[in-house]
């Protein structure tokens, strides 16, 4: 999105010490083994990616942005792969992925040929976790940025066209971000075996 691209340190600075998400982090990180493979998906400053790396986990971290996956690069430690989770072609390649407001950016159109795409990266009774705004339809923020708006139900509701997967979880919150109360819908969810 051209928003990271051009304003990325900026991002990165009021981003990659914000940390309003640990408990959805500690949830998600409650079904995992030891050790496994997270693919963290849009992962801006790299913030939980160096969580999650400083935790035992294997990180591959993956944003869309390039001037953003230079700095968070340097930030976590590892390389940040440039790529977008519209085009990614993993199969059966990872034990978690971690979705934190990212896939927000989606449109309607779009969402469900992602959704394709993150069910093939991941492995058989893998665990997926995603965070959108609370709310309905489509908006453009101040920013220029567009945000796919969900309910708990309308988020469950389009999850219920992949057979595969089944809800674990489902909460909302509210966080203070700059300076506003924010909503959020928050789903866990598990790849079926086989």
């Amino acid at each position: 999105m051209t928003y990271y691209q051009e304003n990325a340190l900026n991002y990165f600075n009021e981003t990659c010490s914000l940390d309003t998400i640990a408990e959805s982090r500690n949830s998600f990180l409650s079904y995992l083994e030891e050790g496994c493979h997270i693919l963290d998906l849009g992962c801006g400053s790299g913030r939980d990616s160096l969580y999650f790396r400083q935790q035992g986990y294997k990180v591959t971290a993956l944003d869309m942005s390039e001037e953003l996956t230079k700095l968070a690069s340097k930030f976590i430690g590892q390389q940040v792969v440039v790529g977008s989770y519209h085009t990614m072609n993993y199969i059966d390649q990872f034990d978690a992925v971690w979705a934190c407001a990212s896939l927000l950016h989606t449109s309607k159109q779009e969402i469900g040929q992602v959704f394709e795409n993150i069910i093939r990266a991941l492995k058989p009774k893998g665990i997926w976790y995603m965070s959108f705004k609370h709310g309905s339809g489509e908006t453009t923020d101040f920013r220029g940025r567009l945000f796919n708006n969900y309910t708990t139900n309308s988020l469950e509701k389009l999850l219920q066209k992949f057979e595969q997967l089944t809800i674990l979880n489902s909460w909302n919150e509210s966080s203070n971000l700059r300076g506003k109360q924010q909503r959020w819908v928050n789903l866990l969810i598990q790849k079926m075996a086989g």
